[in-house]
């Protein structure tokens, strides 16, 4: 029960998309769909890296970080292709606006389209 909880904590999304009902996660390298009736996983498959965000965006397209990569995550296969880097940030979320605009966040940072503002001073 422990690693299912530090799993769910560590990266879930939800879309609004064909995947709306459906809670996504990763555990380690693993992709991971998760069912909120009952809470059992099923693997989708390996992604090679350690996911550590997950976002939709609105098109149902899945993307995900890992260090300072963002992905774009295959749903069928969990195989990644890389999109580019966050400007050498490691991101703790990664979330995209209505229009598509991604945003992520570090410690008190926010950062959008590789621009970067201050939260809190």
């Amino acid at each position: 029960m422990k690693k299912l909880i530090l799993f769910l904590l560590i990266s879930i999304s939800l879309c609004s998309c064909a995947w709306a009902n459906v809670l996504l996660g990763t555990w380690e390298s693993e992709l991971y769909t998760v069912n909120p009736e009952t809470v059992a996983l099923t693997s989708i498959g390996n992604t090679g890296k350690y996911m550590d965000t997950l976002s939709f965006r609105n098109d149902g397209v899945l993307f995900g970080t890992w260090e300072h990569e963002l992905y774009t995550i295959n749903l069928a296969t969990a195989a990644l292709t890389f999109v580019g880097d966050t400007n050498g940030k490691y991101l703790d979320t990664l979330s995209f606006r209505y229009d598509g605009v991604l945003f992520g966040t570090r410690e008190q940072e926010l950062y959008t389209q590789l621009r970067h503002f201050r939260l809190f001073e």
